[in-house]
């Protein structure tokens, strides 16, 4: 059973970010499998490290496209950006990470800050870059 599932509703009308960000609710629920199914603690630490990584990667794109096109909301969304990257990167240091209980917290900040960072910044940028022919 996943956790979180794609809705047409999240859509940025950017294919790309839109593509990324059924990416990374593709992490986040492999990374509530690996909890459900009690994997090892190595294996739920590698599926976290790939969705930091990814979703490093996702921010630079989105920023990058924020730059070519001089988005006006460029410095918040970049903040958030920051913000989340920080968070996590102390959740994937300490033993929250780790720790089972923790590790289901983790999760859930994972899963409340992406859909409403998709929901509220990242359809802001939408008609943005779709006005500065980025589809």
């Amino acid at each position: 059973m996943s956790l979180l599932t794609w809705k047409d509703e999240f859509s940025t009308g950017i294919t790309q970010f839109d593509d990324e960000h059924k990416r990374l609710i593709g992490l986040i629920n492999d990374l509530h499998a690996a909890m459900l199914a009690s994997r090892s603690q190595e294996v739920v630490q590698d599926v976290l490290r790939k969705l930091v990584q990814y979703t490093q990667i996702h921010f630079r794109h989105e920023e990058e496209a924020f730059a070519r096109t001089h988005y006006p909301q460029v410095a918040q969304h970049k903040a958030q950006h920051d913000k989340l990257a920080a968070q996590v990167q102390a959740f994937v240091k300490s033993d929250r990470g780790v720790n089972a209980h923790l590790s289901i917290d983790v999760l859930k900040f994972l899963k409340q800050w992406l859909l409403e960072h998709i929901e509220k910044s990242d359809k802001a940028y939408g008609a943005h870059l779709n006005a500065k022919g980025i589809q």
